[in-house]
């Protein structure tokens, strides 16, 4: 059982904020479902931000130093939201284009692809049939 006077929601807030920052990068960015849009990160930085005002609420009443090491982790918790966002959905939008890339227009050269059972197709099978290709630049 943990003392009165400890205020561990102040110190788990930042924790979890560093934690949710750096599992994106070592692990959730491997699998399309948490790296195009990382929702369980950013539930783990809104947690980590509610258990940081949530300690900041308990030390209010509890002196100044203690008052402003709450705020302290306040502080990290929502940089580290911040920063996150930032660099998730803004910066990694302005990744410059792909040098290697086709131009529009130019002919494809010979290549296969999965269908959507997982069977490969190539463009020479298609015949002279118009074809459509979509390709997703990602910018994780």
């Amino acid at each position: 059982m943990t003392s009165p006077h400890r205020n561990l929601a102040a110190w788990l807030g930042p924790v979890l904020a560093l934690a949710a920052f750096v599992s994106y990068f070592g692990l959730f960015y491997r699998w399309p479902a948490t790296r195009d849009v990382p929702w369980l990160n950013f539930g783990l930085l809104i947690a980590a931000a509610g258990l940081s005002l949530f300690g900041l609420r308990r030390a209010w009443d509890r002196g100044l130093r203690r008052r402003i090491a709450a705020a302290a982790g306040l502080v990290v918790s929502a940089g580290m939201g911040v920063l996150f966002l930032g660099y998730t959905q803004f910066l990694s939008a302005e990744l410059p284009d792909s040098e290697s890339g086709l131009p529009v227009g130019a002919a494809l050269p010979a290549l296969e692809l999965p269908d959507q059972t997982g069977r490969y197709v190539s463009l020479t099978e298609l015949g002279r049939d118009p074809v459509v290709l979509v390709f997703y630049r990602g910018h994780w």
